[in-house]
């Protein structure tokens, strides 16, 4: 009879306790299912795109960052702009030691929708007699910082040389560079130096019909609308000998398709000094009205090239072409 009695507590214990962790599971199931809703974007009010427009197009067509606003010596490097907030030099002491120099940066993120990547090997030291310190570090981030639109993040990157036993500052320029690409520099001392800014070149918005590539019975019309030149757009670097042109143009036609022939980049050309490029990219930053798309078209062209023009319809029979008028060099 004790052990009947026994039984019945042990069962009823191993009731409570199962009663109790089944709670405890239901319980965490909703919360981590309320967890991963909170996750998604659609909790969030995430309405998803603009239609008619790509999430990229801001990335290209906002000029608004200048590093002369910046309170210290700055410069913009494929979206990313650098400020140098500090510089200590340790000396090197015995005979084979190195001296270590560590600056203090801000990397900020310029972009509205991009996330963009450093590395730790795009960054150098250059000294006035052009000997070039490499091996920098990122001291309190890994190897490889990601920044997200509109995120700015302070870091030391340390530089250890035997080309001085005391480095002076003012005889060494951060070099910011990838390989192939043009750099962008920053003295350590002293104010960035003056480099290339995104000018307005002067661009023929006359309309021009062309047929529609995707139904040679209709027409569209191109009307370029501006057109901007530099080293320095959206994520975008230009290589060595080469500069950016962003040319903005809208279309308009008969119907709206999202894989419209006039978006494909083969349908686009820039000429210099009659060398045709193809774009870089070519995005639909909007649709001013029903029957227009406004398109963004990013081109890299020699840097000594004397005359552009943009021609629409490459390809094809009746292709047309409008000027783009480089700034005069003062």
């Amino acid at each position: 009879m004790r052990r009947a009695e026994g039984d019945e507590t042990v069962n009823e214990t191993q009731r409570s306790q199962l009663f109790y962790a089944m709670t405890w599971l239901g319980t965490t199931g909703l919360l981590l299912v309320g967890f991963q809703t909170i996750g998604t974007p659609q909790a969030l009010g995430d309405e998803g795109d603009v239609p008619g427009a790509d999430p990229l197009a801001s990335d290209f067509t906002s000029f608004n960052v200048d590093p002369d606003d910046d309170e210290f010596a700055s410069a913009i490097y494929s979206g990313v702009q650098w400020s140098v907030l500090d510089v200590r030099v340790t000396p090197s002491e015995a005979l084979l030691a190195q001296a270590t120099i560590q600056v203090d940066v801000e990397v900020a993120n310029t972009l509205e929708t991009s996330t963009l990547g450093i590395s730790d090997r795009m960054v150098s030291l250059v000294v006035d007699d052009g000997t070039v310190i490499d091996g920098a570090r990122f001291v309190n981030t890994g190897p490889r910082v990601r920044l997200v639109a509109g995120e700015a993040q302070t870091m030391t990157v340390e530089f250890r040389t035997g080309h001085a036993k005391d480095p002076d500052p003012e005889t060494l320029t951060l070099q910011i560079a990838e390989s192939n690409r043009q750099p962008a520099e920053i003295p350590l001392a002293g104010q960035s130096s003056e480099a290339p800014e995104l000018v307005f070149a002067g661009v023929d918005n006359t309309p021009q019909a062309i047929p529609d590539p995707d139904d040679a019975s209709r027409w569209i019309i191109v009307e370029p609308r501006s057109a901007t030149v530099g080293l320095d757009v959206g994520p975008y670097r230009a290589g060595d000998g080469e500069r950016l042109a962003l040319v903005k143009v809208t279309v308009q036609r008969a119907a709206s398709a999202d894989d419209a022939g006039f978006i494909d980049p083969g349908f686009w050309s820039l000429i210099a000094d009659d060398e045709a490029s193809a774009p870089v990219l070519v995005v639909r930053s909007g649709q001013p009205a029903t029957n227009t798309d406004e398109l963004v078209l990013l081109f890299a062209f020699p840097e000594d090239a004397d005359e552009l023009a943009l021609e629409a319809g490459t390809g094809t029979d009746e292709p047309v072409q409008a000027a783009v008028v480089l700034p005069a060099v003062s």
